[in-house]
């Protein structure tokens, strides 16, 4: 499949997403600012899942912009060599790279319906990464995310959490 049919494909994914979330909102039996403060906190939870979907689809579009440079060897050897790492741990592979975002100190936001899926991704808190295997997923590292956040958000995050950038 070519890089335009494939970002045509997830634009209407994430469209439908959208779409779904826009359905699921409840509309205030009284159109009053008082029936509008009770909904705040859904309102603020939508604004924040949004921005979150564009951030998301802005990313997708920027990392296939550059996908050009990345060969299928190049994708083969980097999952055999992460493949590697989370045997000798015993963890999968997303267990280890969760881990290894902990560890840089990364903001992470793992996503997941599943209820296994969401089990493992808190799962990553038992084991630590050698410096060694840190090294090697750091060579991995282009130095370039795929899930972009804008510097504000990030902030503001750090601002909630009470973490300092």
């Amino acid at each position: 499949m070519d890089k335009g049919r494939l970002l045509a494909l997830t634009d209407g994914i994430i469209a439908i997403a959208a779409t779904i979330m826009v359905l699921e909102l409840e509309i205030p039996d009284k159109l009053s600012g008082e029936a509008l403060l009770g909904q705040l906190p859904t309102i603020m939870a939508y604004i924040i899942s949004f921005l979150q979907i564009w951030i998301v689809w802005h990313s997708h579009h920027d990392s296939f912009r550059s996908a050009e440079n990345i060969n299928d060897r190049v994708f083969l050897l980097n999952v055999l060599w992460v493949t590697s790492i989370s045997e000798k741990y015993h963890k999968s592979v997303a267990q280890v790279i969760l881990r290894w975002h902990i560890q840089e100190a990364h903001i992470v936001f793992p996503k997941s319906t599943n209820p296994a899926h969401i089990r493992d991704n808190m799962n990553i808190f038992d084991f630590t990464l050698t410096e060694e295997d840190m090294k090697k997923i750091r060579g991995i590292d282009k130095n370039k995310s795929y899930f972009n956040n804008p510097e504000w958000l990030t902030r503001f995050v750090c601002r909630l959490s009470g973490k300092r950038l």
